[in-house]
């Protein structure tokens, strides 16, 4: 299947309000910089490469009954708007338009943004999540029964926004007025049982039968690598307070490879595509699921910039090899 162009679609981080309060503008959305790399490496592949825009623009190509040559190929990197269910937007228009695009669909990226639903799934496929409850309301809090310390969190955010040390509660107090805090902000949280341990990461490119870059990533923040009380926020996270490692740096073999094959088992139960980024707590008893992101950030400072430069891989590469797992789909 020849491909002469590449269209990338995603709303920029600069177009929205900063979550974060920092130096510089934090939220769920890639940064202008980030897209802009993407698309340089897409050039040094050979392709025509044209920034889309995002939401706004896809609505304005279907409204306007675009058709889009079979050459084409969307590089769908948005994580929609600002509503709760903003991770399936993109790829319902994209399904809408009838073209050919990498990323998962609108099923799966709204599963995946759902931390709730994408546990149950984990869970009933025989893998181990971190047990939680869903709140919605102050009156569901009768349903949470487990050990004291919890953590309380947004259900159906990212980039670690609404995630702060508060978070973390001891007692029945503490628990109750962070959640009665965080459903004034949020539809819905979920409280979690805090499993401590190592914090990692998985990056995966490719689908089932077909994974072509596997790489657990270990997260070490105020020179601590195992986790029993502190937390890593938003405000860490949107200030790069945390340093990565290859797992395998750390962590013994055997554990870094139950984490690969645990990942592939988790991106194919929940149906993702092309490539996916899945967090874990990891300690003596097991391998925690904690969730998924159906379109992590590629950046030369994200996970997959990390792999980049320990294994001497070059960015666009990684690229290319997105792209051939999602032609492949569509052959």
């Amino acid at each position: 299947m020849r491909i002469d162009t590449i269209y990338l679609t995603g709303n920029v981080r600069e177009e929205f309000l900063d979550q974060a309060g920092g130096g510089h503008i934090y939220n769920d959305h890639p940064s202008k910089a980030g897209l802009a790399y993407i698309m340089e490496n897409l050039h040094k592949l050979g392709y025509l490469v044209e920034y889309f825009g995002g939401i706004d623009d896809l609505i304005r190509a279907y409204e306007n009954k675009t058709v889009f040559p079979d050459n084409v190929l969307f590089f769908n990197a948005s994580d929609g708007g600002i509503n709760s269910n903003r991770k399936g937007t993109s790829s319902i228009l994209l399904e809408l338009l009838n073209v050919k695009y990498i990323g998962s669909d609108s099923c799966s990226r709204l599963i995946g943004g759902n931390k709730h639903f994408a546990k149950s799934i984990v869970t009933a496929h025989g893998l181990t999540a971190v047990p939680g409850v869903l709140v919605t309301k102050m009156s569901d809090m009768e349903r949470v029964d487990m050990p004291y310390p919890m953590f309380v969190k947004p259900n159906r955010e990212g980039s670690s926004i609404g995630i702060s040390q508060e978070g973390f509660v001891e007692n029945r107090e503490q628990l109750y007025t962070v959640v009665e805090k965080l459903l004034q902000s949020f539809d819905d949280v979920l409280v979690e049982q805090y499993i401590p341990g190592y914090e990692v990461t998985n990056f995966i490119v490719g689908n089932p039968e077909d994974f072509r870059v596997n790489e657990a990533i270990l997260c070490e923040y105020k020179e601590q690598i195992y986790f029993d009380r502190l937390v890593f926020g938003l405000k860490e996270k949107a200030q790069r307070m945390r340093t990565q490692y290859m797992a395998q740096s750390r962590l013994e073999h055997q554990i870094v490879d139950k984490l690969k094959v645990n990942s592939e088992k988790v991106f194919t139960c929940l149906n993702m595509r092309d490539f996916a980024r899945i967090d874990y707590r990891v300690n003596d008893n097991g391998i925690y699921f904690i969730e998924v992101n159906g379109n992590p950030v590629i950046s030369r400072t994200s996970e997959m910039g990390l792999i980049c430069r320990e294994t001497g891989t070059d960015f666009s590469q990684i690229l290319q090899a997105i792209i051939d797992t999602a032609l492949k789909r569509y052959q």
